[in-house]
């Protein structure tokens, strides 16, 4: 049976025990390792300088609602072109880092452990180019959003690999460890 992340998916019938926190933290090293990948499988991709959906040019930007909480945004022909969006909010904004690719939903509802302990990332229709850090921000939005339980929260800065006090600052100060 397939289950969703930390949660059985609905109607499953599934008898698997809640993890334990070692299971957990497993979880989280794995995605973190597919982040990773995403980030080294973008330098190749000709057209990764350009922020925004993969397309054969600069497309509008969609996610999560604390990056973009009116409308979509854009199309951008550079990062500094994003970056001076977002500083329209008030945020001073990093624009030395390369645009990488990004999930932007990565959440518990998108994570599947397949019948083999197996994971699979789900629903990558917010999937973009933007800033490594715009990752953590998706996805603690994502779990601000979700409802998500304080375990997953807890573990979202180590699947993303940032925690910077400014990110955190950005996003209500909840800290590394959930909170908000």
């Amino acid at each position: 049976m397939t289950t969703f992340l930390w949660r059985k998916s609905p109607g499953n019938v599934s008898t698997r025990p809640p993890y334990t926190q070692s299971q957990k933290f497993l979880v989280a090293w794995t995605l973190r390792g597919y982040i990773r990948q995403l980030l080294q499988a973008s330098a190749p991709y000709s057209r990764c300088h350009i922020p925004g959906p993969m397309s054969d040019e600069p497309a509008v930007c969609h996610g999560a609602e604390f990056l973009f909480p009116l409308r979509p945004a854009g199309p951008f022909n550079s990062s500094q072109e994003l970056v001076a969006h977002l500083d329209k909010s008030g945020e001073c904004w990093d624009h030395t880092q390369p645009l990488v690719l990004t999930d932007c939903d990565l959440s518990v509802r998108n994570v599947i452990v397949g019948d083999d302990g197996s994971l699979w990332l789900v629903d990558w229709t917010r999937s973009a180019f933007y800033p490594p850090y715009f990752e953590y921000i998706a996805t603690m939005g994502a779990a601000a959003n979700d409802k998500a339980v304080h375990s997953w929260k807890k573990h979202i800065p180590i699947v993303t690999d940032r925690a910077s006090v400014k990110e955190l600052n950005f996003i209500g100060g909840w800290g590394p460890y959930g909170g908000g």
